[in-house]
């Protein structure tokens, strides 16, 4: 049941932002952000702070900034240009080393923030059950085989359990385990959100 300790999903605490250079992500993550830092739910979950998106100063790296920026004045959304790596330690001293000086170049959107992840699953899982989810787990919840139709289309998963799940339409998403699952060498790219926690954030 979710959130699971080890899963990719509550593991790290995430960052919350609506920076896209792309119109439909920034609108969808627009919107989740206006119910993360509103909705009474969120509260003890979602934590407001700024967000900087950088870049160096080569035709990439401004052309990044350039297009993300463009997006968010389309959409009337504020941002406030940084410059240089002193400009932005002098508005953020908590930023430490040579951030990439002196190819440097960002910005700072104050809608933003990050949410306790595992609290964060545990709130849409409650909100899923709101809205009549069904959570199948243990035995029952273990994949062993497929039940295809002639056309070799998928009517039900097997499981553990001896059960089939029947359904229009199965969805596999192993997440975190799929390299694990499948050989996935020369065709994947393992990334992540790095998050540099203040003192007082990982007190919290």
């Amino acid at each position: 049941m979710p959130p699971v300790p080890d899963g990719s999903g509550s593991a790290i605490s995430r960052v919350i932002r609506f920076d896209y250079a792309d119109e439909d992500y920034l609108t969808i993550a627009y919107e989740a952000y206006l119910k993360r830092s509103k909705l009474p739910k969120y509260n003890g979950i979602f934590f407001p702070t700024s967000y900087i998106l950088t870049g160096n100063a080569s035709a990439h790296g401004w052309t990044l900034i350039e297009k993300t920026t463009a997006a968010l004045t389309k959409k009337q959304l504020p941002w406030t240009p940084l410059g240089n790596a002193a400009a932005a330690k002098a508005s953020y001293p908590v930023l430490s080393g040579p951030l990439a000086s002196p190819n440097f170049t960002s910005y700072c959107n104050d809608q933003a923030g990050w949410v306790d992840s595992s609290k964060a699953v545990s709130q849409l899982h409650d909100d899923c059950l709101e809205l009549g989810v069904s959570f199948i787990c243990g035995r029952a919840e273990i994949l062993v085989g497929l039940d295809t139709d002639l056309q070799n289309y998928i009517k039900a998963v097997q499981t553990l359990a001896g059960t089939s799940i029947l359904g229009d339409h199965s969805v596999l998403a192993s997440g975190a385990w799929t390299s694990g699952l499948v050989n996935m060498s020369n065709s994947a790219l393992s990334t992540a959100q790095v998050i540099g926690s203040t003192p007082s954030q990982i007190l919290r």
